[in-house]
């Protein structure tokens, strides 16, 4: 029977247990992600949308005299709140508390010990027979200073593994090469405290010292009730016990050491006792839930209030559950009703825009920041009816549609269009036209206001790269929605009145309104959401940003290199249908990761001196392969923004570092230390984007002309399609979208522009006293032009033409 029951308990853990993982999988499928923010989104605006969706606002206020009887509709049974909080407070006080007690925790801190001490007699023994086989002298005495990297890297272990110490901790240790004695010590100081139950802050526990506290074995699940809980130790007393033991124990120890193993010891301890907040709250919803609530009966036709009498609050209470009761069944079909429709608008719209509409994409993050400012508009609209309402009641001479027209519906769509593009912002423009008609109790001129308000909002923010922009365009939408007014109050035959003025008016200021708006909450939503606009990418295109600053101070080779590569990526981004502006800013901080150690990449180097000379390439090929790494890193401490952060990853691809890489080749030993090109590769990814793309094959061309020992216009051609081509042929672009037309509008670009950068200048006249000296050093340079270097030249150039026709650019 026992066997039965665990099997059945086994089965019921299982199914648990299979249940939450496919739970937590469906909310992982973007589908599913996708139909729940739909519902959401119509589950929030119907309490808005709904005209009736309120229950109809009681009359009376306590105090107030009844003006007539009020009887009960029905029978009904009504809930003495009070009568039942008080219930369920008395049942919560018999709620004992769950503490969860880990008796696994001393044996896994006395197997972190035993690991931790023996790792480190493990290497001063290596240390000790690697001295004394290398000089061949039995000695006692070892110098450890030659090994300190080692031991160091040991050290972080064996921190990891136990505790932190500071330098004086482990110099004492290591003085004794960490003997087992000094562990032996530890395991008896700790060894009486790792025997009790040990909590964080036994003032926690004082409340309960009435009650008690049930201690649950996490491990057996068995539950035992405490009643003696000041016997409990904390972490306090624990290290007061370990440093009693510590005085009686090891008073033979020298000081420092002592110290030291004392230290150790409380540092070991933890508590082994923790507060289950989780089960306790379970215990205790489990017993509100079980607490009956009172009721009590009130009979069809019984008066609820006589005429004349004064209000109490016992009074509407009834009423209120007599309104809800009347209104329930309608409310909630008619809220279901709606909420269909807005799912049912989201789901065409957005399929309708995905099939129909050119050069769309939207993913699960862009749905939700759509969502979001749905939700915000709608509430906004909401609120600023209510607020024209009550404006409106205290100015009668101002008519209440006038003051609707100030509302700044367009916002949303201005917003969208900032952050994603216009193509979507026209879908969110016409969902929210839509809804914001039925806010307006359906009238149809204020879905034309709304509808072609926020057309022009996201319009005339297409081309935004400066904060004033959106005040303009706001200006825009303000004159728009002043010829819609005067247009539907010509249709309507009152376009003549005082109204119209007060429409026009307010028609005007909600379109500038609609601008200031945006420009608030653009960085807002850039910042929530990691998107990067036009405006923030201005912003770190100032070549005085601290960045950038910091990369001409430390890195000034990097800096100007990066500077070209934009130059570069920005002038032929056009062409190509990429984001000059993105490609640019990406390119200037494409490199920052050389300013950790920019002495190690040739363009800093101002000496002759190179440090790769004394290192071997493994480690030159780390240090390269770094900057990429070191890159991402800070920017995303000076949050960049994530376009920006791919590019800078992305910028290598997954090329390969080939002069360290033929280095090692040279010096391998096959069989010993056999090189591995994954070694020499950059991680990766490969471009993603057509502006990835551009900065890697502009990174690369702008660094290859360095080296062209006569960067005439032949060889550049031919460096530029050469470098193109072995990129191309490496598998670097096949990721990103850049076509083989792109390709060939990128080298001319590039061509044109290394062009002008290397262009020869005139010789201007020198001085008679310099001339002999200036024709002998021009007949020097004519000599040095031997056939080999024509050779070159032509050879050069073959390659080139070769390169265009592979690439389909001849």
């Amino acid at each position: 029977m026992a066997a039965t029951n665990g099997e059945k308990k086994k089965k019921a853990e299982l199914l648990i247990s299979s249940f939450r993982t496919s739970s937590f999988e469906i909310f992982k499928n973007p589908l599913f992600q996708r139909w729940l923010m739909a519902i959401l989104l119509g589950v929030f605006v119907t309490f808005f949308l709904y005209p009736n969706a309120e229950l109809p606002s009681i009359h009376y206020e306590p105090g107030d005299i009844a003006s007539k009887n009020i009887k009960s509709p029905q029978d009904l049974l009504i809930e003495d709140k009070e009568s039942t909080d008080q219930r369920i407070k008395e049942a919560e006080k018999g709620v004992i508390v769950v503490y969860d007690f880990d008796p696994n925790m001393s044996g896994e801190i006395r197997r972190r010990l035993a690991s931790s001490f023996t790792l480190m007699r493990d290497l001063y023994k290596e240390i000790g027979n690697e001295i004394r086989r290398r000089d061949a002298v039995k000695t006692t005495k070892l110098n450890l200073a030659p090994f300190r990297v080692q031991i160091n890297a040991r050290r972080d272990e064996f921190q990891k593994t136990l505790v932190d110490i500071n330098d004086e901790e482990f110099g004492a240790l290591e003085r004794y090469r960490f003997n087992k004695s000094i562990e032996r010590y530890v395991r008896i100081l700790i060894s009486a405290p790792l025997e009790r139950e040990i909590v964080g802050n036994k003032k926690l526990l004082y409340k309960e010292k009435d009650s008690g506290i049930i201690i649950r074995n996490i491990e057996t699940k068995e539950e035992l009730k405490a009643n003696d809980i000041l016997s409990i130790m904390d972490l306090k007393d624990a290290k007061k016990a370990i440093e009693v033991s510590s005085n009686k124990i090891l008073g033979g120890l020298e000081g420092s050491l002592r110290k030291t193993v004392t230290t150790i010891s409380q540092r070991l301890i933890e508590p082994n006792l923790t507060f289950n907040k989780n089960d306790t709250e379970l215990r205790r919803s489990i017993v509100r839930e079980s607490v009956k609530p009172v009721f009590y009966q009130v009979k069809k036709g019984e008066i609820i209030v006589r005429e004349g009498e004064r209000i109490k609050n016992e009074h509407l209470v009834k009423l209120k559950v007599f309104q809800r009761a009347k209104k329930y069944d309608n409310l909630v079909l008619t809220s279901l009703g709606i909420v269909l429709l807005v799912v049912l608008l989201c789901y065409l719209l957005y399929n309708f825009s995905l099939k129909n509409v050119k050069g769309i994409s939207i993913n699960n993050r862009d749905l939700f920041l759509l969502t979001i400012t749905m939700g915000m508009v709608v509430l906004f609209v909401k609120l600023a009816i209510l607020i024209c309402e009550a404006v409106s009641n205290s100015f009668p001479l101002l008519p209440f549609d006038s003051c609707l027209y100030v509302i700044p519906i367009a916002s949303g769509a201005m917003l969208i269009s900032v952050l994603l593009n216009v193509r979507v912002a026209l879908i969110f423009s016409i969902m929210i036209s839509i809804l914001s008609g039925i806010l307006f109790e359906n009238r149809l001129e204020f879905f034309i206001y709304s509808l072609f308000g926020s057309i022009i909002a996201a319009h005339g923010v297409i081309l935004t790269k400066f904060r004033t922009t959106l005040i303009k365009a706001g200006a825009i939408v303000g004159l728009t929605n002043v010829i819609t007014i005067f247009s539907i109050n010509m249709i309507k035959g009152s376009l003549f009145t005082v109204a119209t003025v007060f429409d026009i008016a307010f028609g005007f200021l909600g379109g500038l309104l609609v601008g200031f708006i945006v420009i608030g909450t653009t960085p807002l939503f850039e910042a929530l959401f990691g998107y990067t606009t036009d405006i923030k990418l201005l912003e770190l295109a100032n070549l005085d940003s601290p960045k950038l600053r910091e990369l001409i101070v430390r890195a000034p080779g990097t800096y100007h290199h990066s500077i070209i590569v934009g130059t570069l990526a920005e002038a032929t981004a056009e062409a190509i249908n990429a984001n000059p502006l993105l490609a640019r800013v990406s390119a200037y901080y494409h490199d920052i990761g050389k300013i950790n150690k920019p002495l190690y990449f040739i363009e800093n180097q101002t000496g002759s001196e190179n440090k790769h000379e004394k290192l071997a390439p493994s480690m030159s090929s780390l240090i390269l392969l770094s900057h990429v790494k070191d890159g991402v890193e800070m920017a995303r401490e000076s949050r960049l923004g994530q376009p920006i952060i791919d590019i800078i990853g992305q910028h290598h691809g997954t090329s390969l570092i080939n002069f360290f890489y033929q280095k090692a080749k040279n010096k391998e030993n096959p069989e010993l230390y056999p090189v591995d090109e994954k070694d020499y590769r950059y991680p990766g990814p490969k471009p993603q984007t057509k502006e990835a793309g551009l900065v890697l094959l502009a990174d690369a061309v702008e660094a290859a002309s360095k080296t062209l020992p006569d960067p005439s216009p032949s060889r550049i051609q031919g460096m530029v399609h050469r470098i193109i081509n072995n990129v191309f042929a490496d598998g670097q672009l096949n990721e990103c979208e850049l076509t083989l037309k792109d390709l060939n509008e990128i080298a001319k670009s590039f061509n044109k522009i290394l062009t002008g950068i290397f262009h020869h200048r005139v010789n201007y006249p020198e001085p008679a006293y310099k001339e002999t000296e200036g024709k002998k050093k021009l007949n020097d340079i004519d000599k040095k032009s031997t056939k080999e270097d024509r050779n070159k030249r032509v050879e050069d150039k073959k390659n080139g033409e070769k390169d265009l026709k592979r690439l389909g650019m001849s």
